[in-house]
């Protein structure tokens, strides 16, 4: 639970490294309960109803590190080096990572947290700001307590629930061997389209707008994502195998369907 003698006015203090497109979704998540800290390496600007929270802009890792929650909405890519780079600030400090694969942040705060009080839950909140514009009710939210202490866990557990968020509870092996097969597929899926230039015509059917409503969603999301999905889940790569194999299969079905006209 944040401790009380490190808050920000009235409000539990809570710093957001990384302030991209789900950095300032998960601000928009917390704001109304916590004094928010955000930092970033691009110094960012706050919106109107940003501002009126109350947010802060940290100038500095000292600054963020006066919080005793630290959310990470950094990429996949950039994890370990951020987390490298802030292990001389981590004190007893609870930090949470917000990445789209799990197994890989689990290995990383294994590494840097040794020899440090800091300790770490590990989130995937399975939304972002299109799925979530009209509220989180509903939203999954995949948790796991790794090293963080019972009373931290349920503290934030429980104030997920309260958003209405759906809290699903998995290991770091499970959430990613599920999602390799979920939005790892669906990912795939959505930027071979767009390789394939798929575009809307006079006649779609309902699935074909169905597919045009997926490219559409992935587009949204960043090439640096779509690479983190697929290279630092270590699910992935079968997952392309079986996607791989199965095409092969089916078109040499049509082969011989071919051959018999």
């Amino acid at each position: 639970m944040p401790n009380p003698k490190l808050k920000l006015g009235k409000k539990p203090a809570v710093a957001i490294v990384g302030f991209g497109r789900f950095g300032r979704t998960l601000h928009r998540l917390l704001r109304d309960d916590f004094a928010l800290t955000v930092y970033s390496r691009t110094k960012p600007t706050l919106d109107l109803k940003e501002k009126t929270a109350g947010t802060k802009i940290a100038e500095s890792l000292s600054e963020v590190y006066q919080c005793p929650t630290v959310f990470f909405c950094v990429p996949i890519q950039s994890f370990e080096a951020v987390i490298k780079e802030h292990k001389p600030y981590f004190l007893n400090h609870l930090l949470i990572d917000t990445l789209s694969v799990k197994m890989h942040p689990a290995k990383i705060f294994k590494k840097y947290l040794r020899g440090t009080k800091a300790t770490a839950i590990l989130t995937h909140p399975m939304f972002g700001p299109d799925s979530s514009r009209n509220g989180f009710a509903g939203l999954p939210l995949v948790l796991n307590q790794f090293t963080a202490g019972d009373k931290e866990y349920q503290y934030w557990k429980k104030y997920f629930t309260r958003q209405h968020l759906k809290i699903i509870e998995l290991s770091a092996a499970e959430h990613d061997h599920l999602a390799a097969n979920s939005q790892g597929l669906t990912h795939l899926i959505g930027r071979l389209l767009e390789e394939m230039r798929f575009t809307e015509t006079l006649i779609d059917t309902v699935g074909a707008k169905k597919l045009h409503e997926v490219q559409n969603q992935i587009g949204h999301n960043t090439w640096e994502l779509f690479v983190g999905l697929e290279t630092y889940n270590p699910y992935a790569k079968k997952m392309r195998r079986q996607f791989d194999k199965a095409y092969n299969r089916l078109c040499q079905k049509l082969k011989r369907e071919e051959k018999g006209d």
